[in-house]
């Protein structure tokens, strides 16, 4: 069973992210490639176009979404072609890519931590085909760990797959495997050699619709798990602090975007994780794209009865008026 040294996704401008992760790599003596990030803002609109669809490059996406999404892709693309490269025979389901954030943190023990991953994967492979063959991606880390456990959106971030069973042989294994819906973190997992095209050509075929850790949870044909311990870590803690979203535009308009993020996180996850298991056949993003309509819809008549004069609940005018004079004195300074 082999798994790849990592390859690092870091943007050329996250000069402090870079000495801080590579200072952890040496302490540990391992090797590694650095993949340069491609800034979402760099991007043409032809680019964006694309890649997403006209509803969620409106509304829900934003740059460093956009330009996360295609690092994460382009980055397993090109740590394939490195293996290939090097390697004499093609791509098989014995070997592993591992991919890194430049957020992420080295923990003591790496070297130990991934032989006891590889020798998991090659038991399952020897004695439990079926669950290894559903493995496509596996993130090396406990699910929403930067979350407080007790917290609701934890708990709603880590209900389980129901397609995908737990992966759990406690006198064989070191470590379980999870696969949930919407739990989020992208900082470490490696991905299986065999299954890079099926990965790639999701991209080609549904788009980018919300951040990549979600929206491959949410891919009905790529089974993503998590290990129940964090084997590698990420210092990132809360959504202000992400690679290229914060301190770009006002603080008001970071919050509306994360909002409308969140709208279309629950409109995304309704269709694909309800509705769709439910009616047990395919649904297209344009039917999650018609839920973001009717939010877009929701709010317009909202803001038609605003300037009509009608009293919305409090504190709706207030938040209208902080929004507009916030974003003002922004791009007046």
């Amino acid at each position: 069973m082999y798994i790849s040294d990592p390859h690092i996704i870091n943007l050329d401008s996250a000069v402090d992210r870079w000495h801080t992760i590579s200072q952890g790599l040496a302490k540990q003596s391992i090797p590694y490639t650095r993949f340069p990030a491609i800034n979402g803002k760099t991007l043409s609109q032809a680019e964006i176009a694309k890649h997403t669809t006209w509803l969620t490059r409106t509304f829900t996406l934003t740059h460093s979404i956009i330009g996360c999404a295609l690092s994460h892709y382009e980055a397993i693309r090109t740590a394939r072609q490195s293996l290939l490269a090097t390697s004499q025979h093609p791509c098989s389901d014995q070997q592993w890519l591992l991919i890194l954030e430049d957020d992420a943190v080295i923990l003591p023990g790496y070297h130990a931590s991934m032989a006891r991953l590889r020798s998991d994967l090659e038991w399952l492979r020897k004695n439990k085909p079926h669950e290894y063959n559903q493995m496509d991606i596996i993130k090396l880390c406990r699910p929403n760990s930067h979350l407080p456990s007790s917290s609701i959106t934890s708990a709603i971030l880590t209900i389980p797959n129901p397609k995908y069973q737990e992966i759990t042989y406690p006198e064989s294994l070191e470590y379980s495997y999870t696969s949930y819906r919407l739990a989020a973190h992208n900082t470490a997992y490696i991905v299986k050699c065999s299954s890079v095209d099926k990965i790639l050509d999701y991209l080609n075929t549904r788009k980018i619709n919300t951040h990549i850790d979600i929206e491959l949870g949410l891919a009905n044909n790529i089974g993503t798990y998590y290990t129940n311990e964090t084997i590698i870590d990420s210092q990132v803690d809360n959504f202000e602090s992400s690679s290229n979203l914060a301190n770009t535009y006002p603080k008001s308009l970071v919050y509306t975007v994360y909002g409308l993020n969140r709208l279309g996180l629950l409109s995304t996850y309704v269709t694909f994780g309800i509705i769709q298991p439910g009616a047990g056949f395919r649904l297209d993003y344009k039917i999650a794209d018609a839920w973001l309509i009717l939010l877009a819809f929701i709010f317009i008549i909202w803001l038609i009865a605003l300037l009509l004069g009608y009293k919305p609940p409090n504190p709706w005018p207030y938040v209208l008026i902080y929004w507009i004079v916030d974003t003002i004195l922004y791009y007046r300074e």
